[in-house]
């Protein structure tokens, strides 16, 4: 199989793991790139988003994991892509976590989709120390 072949397939498993987590990804039909506005959060898929306010993972941060609980655990949810959107229900405090040049215990709480709540930590999201999600859980 050429490179070509590969990146190919790479990027369908990408796309099809994305769409398994209710998401969606895009792709540039001529180069098979993905897309810059990839879009994985589960804002307008059926979720009501009352309270909270808008997150976006930091474009630095590569497959930031999502948990089940507001602290690193054995059992990660699934992975985050670089810049997607999602919705942060309301922020807790969990677990201290040092990483990327932030030290932060809050939590952002992810609105429930797919029958499953999780958690991001909030230091590698975009805006304040809460990722800009005004209430607390």
């Amino acid at each position: 199989m050429k490179l070509r072949g590969i990146r190919k397939a790479v990027l369908a498993t990408v796309l099809a793991g994305t769409a398994a987590l209710g998401g969606v990804a895009t792709a540039d039909a001529a180069t098979g790139a993905p897309s810059a506005n990839v879009n994985v959060g589960p804002i307008g898929v059926g979720v009501s988003a009352v309270g909270g306010a808008p997150i976006q993972v930091r474009r630095d941060i590569p497959n930031l994991p999502m948990f089940y609980q507001p602290a690193v655990g054995p059992h990660a949810y699934g992975a985050a892509l670089p810049g997607s959107r999602w919705w942060g229900q309301c922020w807790t405090e969990g677990q201290w976590i040092t990483d990327f040049g932030v030290t932060n215990n809050a939590w952002i709480r992810v609105s429930p989709w797919a029958g499953n709540v999780f958690y991001f930590w909030a230091g590698a999201l975009r805006g304040d120390a809460h990722a800009g999600v005004p209430n607390h859980c």
